[in-house]
């Protein structure tokens, strides 16, 4: 009778409360997870850190590897596309601070950091793997709480914790120590989960820059000033002068640019003359000008102005 005893009480300790004989917090959890790796779309939101850096993220991934949404880079809200296993990034100021001008196109990232870190948030099977692994046997129950009016239980380690809803179903929630670092090399994750299960299929845009050939994209020339590139008066007389200055190309090849020089005096323009700018390689700076024919009797001054392709 006494043995029969103590493994009734050994039961009731390893169940969860208010179970006298129900799954361990640690069958809990894995269930819990594996509905999470198999639903088919979910939203994540949240933050989640790689590679040093914490990139804040809104996601909605569906089960095909694919994802739509934003991340934040460098203070900047990008917006992100993975479908057929390719990558898409999309914000002019993002790229321009990159020295690209991507014209707010999308562009095809092939590799780096970010590309690694949205194809393991849209792999949930492995993302769910690597979690598991963090949590490890020893989970426990923690305390109950409402979310949205959803009752829910937290399961928990020292190092990991998921909300989840108290009647069934995936998590709503995961959060892992800032120092914790996932089999996945991801650490930090913070993200609330939600829309499981909607329709989400996500197509590659049928334009796009990519940004391993940065010579296919579009021109795109500014001029360069300063003491190592002056703007140049040449050959001057009573009737005019040549200018010139130095333009530099964050773009490609693509499509066709000219440069206006333009000669003023006190706000009024006195003349003008036009020079196509050859094509030139990206991040590759080329010197241009022309003759300007003005009344040269007086003191003048003079700028230039770029005309890209659009």
């Amino acid at each position: 009778m006494r043995v029969l005893l103590c493994v009734a009480a050994c039961l009731s300790a390893c169940a969860l409360p208010g179970s006298s004989q129900g799954p361990t917090a640690s069958q809990v959890l894995r269930t819990r997870m594996s509905a999470f790796a198999a639903a088919r779309s979910v939203t994540m939101i949240g933050h989640v850190s790689y590679g040093d850096v914490t990139y804040p993220v809104s996601l909605q991934v569906n089960d095909q590897g694919g994802a739509s949404g934003t991340v934040e880079l460098n203070h900047i809200l990008v917006s992100a596309l993975l479908a057929g296993g390719r990558t898409f990034l999309k914000n002019a100021g993002y790229y321009k601070g990159l020295n690209l001008a991507s014209g707010g196109q999308w562009v095809l990232e092939r590799e780096g950091p970010v590309v690694d870190l949205l194809a393991k948030l849209a792999d949930r099977k492995g993302l769910a793997a690597a979690l598991l692994a963090a949590a490890g046997s020893d989970v426990r129950q923690g305390p109950r709480g409402d979310a949205g009016g959803i009752k829910t239980v937290r399961l928990e380690t020292l190092d990991f914790s998921a909300t989840v809803p108290a009647a069934g179903g995936p998590p709503t929630r995961i959060v892992t120590q800032v120092d914790s670092r996932l089999s996945d090399d991801l650490s930090d994750v913070r993200l609330d989960f939600s829309d499981y299960g909607l329709a989400a299929s996500f197509a590659a845009p049928d334009t796009f820059l990519d940004r391993s050939q940065p010579d296919t994209w579009p021109a795109a020339f500014s001029a360069v000033i300063g003491i190592d590139s002056p703007f140049n008066w040449d050959g001057c007389d009573r009737s005019g002068c040549t200018l010139s200055a130095n333009l530099k190309n964050s773009g490609g090849k693509v499509g066709s640019a000219t440069a206006t020089f333009y000669v003023s005096r006190g706000g009024s323009i006195l003349g003008t003359c036009d020079v196509a700018i050859p094509a030139t390689s990206y991040n590759a700076t080329v010197r241009v000008g022309c003759r300007v024919d003005y009344d040269n009797s007086s003191p003048t001054s003079g700028n230039v102005q770029v005309h890209n392709p659009q």
